[in-house]
């Protein structure tokens, strides 16, 4: 328990629907790891100097399952294996409804060191936009 730096590497896999095409991203970053008995959250600064924050509550009595919050400047993302959370997310058109369904979401901790694994879909008026899977290694 307790505040401490990090070593990050942080992989995207994207496969977009309405293109069929898919891109990968890896980013080498540090970062500030908050571990609490009732959450942990891990900040960074992104390649493009966006501050990200990932807040996770582990599973047990008060939360049957896993939940997981990834904050950028202009929205946030929840991801919930039970349930589809919706996302506002601010276009120029206007705010879109974004639907968020997650696939799979683990995570792997051990002595100073560990691991997200997380894959969802972006749902946009029953439209799939797209697949994701996001990889997070601290150290």
């Amino acid at each position: 328990m307790g505040k401490r730096e990090v070593s990050l590497e942080i992989n995207q896999w994207i496969e977009y629907q309405m293109e069929d095409s898919k891109e990968h991203y890896k980013f080498m970053s540090s970062g500030e790891l908050v571990e609490l008995s009732s959450f942990s959250r891990l900040a960074y600064v992104d390649e493009n100097g966006a501050r990200i924050e990932l807040k996770w509550r582990p599973e047990g009595i008060l939360n049957p399952s896993p939940v997981l919050e990834i904050r950028q400047p202009a929205y946030s993302l929840f991801f919930n294996l039970d349930q589809v959370t919706v996302t506002p997310y601010q276009t120029p058109q206007g705010v879109w409804d974004l639907n968020v369904r997650t696939l799979a979401m683990s995570w792997e901790q051990g002595e100073g060191a560990g691991r997200l694994d997380l894959s969802y879909e972006l749902i946009l008026n029953e439209e799939l936009l797209g697949k994701y899977d996001f990889q997070l290694i601290y150290r």
